[in-house]
């Protein structure tokens, strides 16, 4: 731990003058109204150090007093500038990480340094004093971000739902009706403890937290809010058949139980039971915007579809991966619901320590928690920092986006080239005119003694006396950590399920699919048999090769789902291409909710399960020869 210095109160204070006194002081000498000495004491500057400022032209005013850093002002401040380039690129680096990048970044300027050599870092003193140097560079604990969401978060994915979300606000009339627009979602809560941060004895080995049990039971609760602030009622899903009174005990009022045979998760079916008997009843006159996520149990039953639109009721979808923006709950509600009831269960399992939670419990807990999370100020605040109402797309931050379109990122790295460009001409015609011995201009235009600049610490041979282009802190950083970023592989398209479930469109879609899958036969307790790549004739296995050759790597689908379940008794082209190369099951009749994406080697589309690699399939991935150019990330 670094010593930091605090002077005594006795001792007469140093550095207190600004570069403004400074400066009055200068022109005060210069324009013969003071003396030397006589402007320091007026000004309250030492008077050795106004002369040799003075009469060396320095009027740059330091911010610490002592030796500069290692590295030097200038690498350091890169060096800050780096550390937010990876944190927004969603790759902050770690303590250690910024401790290598020190000692390379010294090593490449070659400045002197006392870094440890045999490790290839810089020390914990330095990166503390670093810590305090840069006030604006803390250490956060971050949070674990899937890349399906950083993908999913993207600005032309954001406009386009705002663009959808504007065009049905406009039609329907809801700009001035924030009553009628309410968000729906569902959350588990567990019949348990949630361990977190306690106060115990420092160098403690263990701290344990006593729970009921290692993993209680889950309970599903949907809930649902409009902008003005008004909640509905819990809807709890218990896995079960039979559901029993006193369970209710304890809830909001008017709280509704419902049995899951299988599980409690919500299904197509409770979820229009929600719909049709407990959200229904409650809805204001007039047509509601119900904004939703895309989960299959909101955007695949039909029944739930033609509800809705008999019944004035627009079921509006957000964007895959989005919810943690775009969603008010959970902006809002749910994390605020989660912190009260399992602090609720921890009080009570403290006042009864030898008794299990149990679901006779839930609804007291449940009550009270919901009792303080479900105000008008959390509901109001959730719509309002999602943009949706008020109306206004600009209220997602910007650091909500971790990837940028390729224009975007282009015309950022254009910029920096450009000021890196100017800052270096502004460097050289300075070096030019210090070695020309040309006057420089004084404060009040006054020509003040030319001032040569002598080595600061922290920077290189180089730096000084080249009017060569040189390696600059920046450019070091860029080679030495270069900003990671994240690129979609090309996927094959399902259908598009932003915007309004509602609309005819989707609805015949739906029906329609649901009509091809009703043709197609599927006994039950019957299992389809895999085709085997075996038995395909060799005239198709000839012209799928050939379809390779010609093919290009980077072909992308065109965004139409095939609903076409036509069959013959041989294999087709066609047929072979919709199937995946892992599981060989048909694109047409998956079942599986995972993505596809196509092999850049093969061309041929897969699940993103089906692969242990990034962007080939299994077989091609683990070739001992790839195609010139191709990579694979294991």
């Amino acid at each position: 731990m670094p010593n930091e210095y605090t002077r005594k109160q006795n001792t007469p204070k140093r550095g207190c003058w600004s570069a403004e006194n400074l400066t009055d002081a200068v022109n005060a000498v210069v324009y013969g109204q003071m003396g030397v000495n006589e402007a320091a004491k007026a000004f309250g500057i030492p008077k050795t150090t106004f002369k040799r400022r003075f009469s060396a032209s320095n009027l740059d005013k330091t911010d610490r007093l002592g030796p500069g850093s290692v590295l030097g002002r200038e690498a350091e401040m890169k060096l800050s500038t780096h550390i937010k380039k990876l944190q927004k690129s969603g790759f902050a680096p770690t303590r250690g990480e910024v401790r290598v990048k020190a000692y390379n970044l010294a090593e490449r300027l070659g400045i002197e340094h006392k870094f440890n050599r045999e490790e290839g870092k810089a020390g914990n003193v330095w990166l503390l004093q670093f810590l305090r140097r840069n006030p604006d560079i803390t250490v956060r604990k971050a949070e674990n971000t899937s890349i399906a969401r950083a993908l999913g978060m993207s600005r032309n994915i954001v406009e386009k739902y705002f663009k959808e979300l504007d065009a049905v606000l406009s039609q329907n009339s809801l700009f001035d009706k924030p009553g009628n627009i309410y968000n729906t979602d569902e959350t588990g809560l567990q019949l348990n403890t949630r361990a977190g941060q306690v106060l115990a004895q420092k160098g403690s080995k263990s701290v344990p937290s006593i729970s009921t049990c290692e993993k209680g039971e889950t309970i599903t609760v949907v809930a649902c809010c409009n902008a003005e602030g008004v909640y509905l009622p819990p809807y709890c899903v218990f896995k079960g058949k039979n559901a029993k009174a006193e369970w209710a005990d304890g809830m909001p009022p008017a709280s509704r139980i419902r049995m899951s045979a299988k599980s409690a998760y919500v299904t197509s079916d409770i979820f229009l039971d929600w719909l049709q008997n407990h959200f229904y009843l409650r809805k204001v006159p007039g047509k509601v915007l119900l904004i939703v996520d895309g989960h299959t149990s909101h955007t695949t039953n039909l029944d739930t579809l033609q509800f809705a639109e008999d019944h004035d009721i627009i079921l509006f979808c957000l964007p895959s991966h989005t919810t943690h923006y775009l969603q008010p709950l959970d902006r809002a509600f749910f994390k605020s619901l989660k912190g009260h009831y399992y602090e609720s269960c921890r009080r009570m399992i403290k006042c009864n320590p030898n008794r299990k939670l149990n679901r006779l419990q839930f609804g007291k807990l449940l009550g009270e928690a919901w009792g303080k999370s479900a105000t008008v100020n959390n509901a109001v605040s959730a719509f309002r920092s999602t943009g949706i109402w008020p109306y206004n797309p600009n209220e997602i931050p910007d650091h909500a986006f971790l990837t940028q379109p390729p224009n975007e990122a282009a015309i950022h790295a254009r910029e920096e080239e450009e000021q890196t460009g100017s800052t270096a001409k502004l460097r050289e015609t300075e070096t030019l005119s210090r070695d020309g011995d040309s006057p420089q201009p004084g404060p009040s235009g006054m020509h003040l003694p030319l001032y040569h600049e002598s080595p600061q610490p922290g920077h290189s041979k180089k730096q000084l006396g080249s009017v060569e282009e040189e390696e600059t802190p920046g450019k070091l950083l860029q080679e030495l950590s270069p900003v990671p970023q994240i690129t979609p592989a090309i996927r094959k398209a399902r259908v598009n399920l932003m915007g309004d479930l509602t609309s005819p469109n989707h609805i015949a879609l739906v029906r329609q699919k649901k009509q091809k899958q009703s043709q197609t036969p599927h006994p039950k307790g019957q299992r389809k048999e895999k085709p085997s790549k075996n038995k395909l004739p060799k005239s198709t296995d000839q012209k799928l090769q050939k379809k390779r050759r010609h093919e290009s790597t980077s072909s992308e689908s065109d965004g139409n789902v095939i609903l076409d379940d036509s069959s013959s008794g041989e294999e087709t082209l066609d047929d072979i291409e919709n199937q995946c190369v892992g599981c060989l099951e048909d694109y047409r009749l998956t079942k599986k909710k995972e993505e596809w994406l196509q092999c850049i080697v093969c061309s041929r589309w897969l699940h993103d399960g089906c692969t242990s690699y990034t962007n080939t399939c299994q077989r091609c991935g683990a070739a001992p020869t790839l195609k010139k150019g191709t990579k694979t990330l294991n």
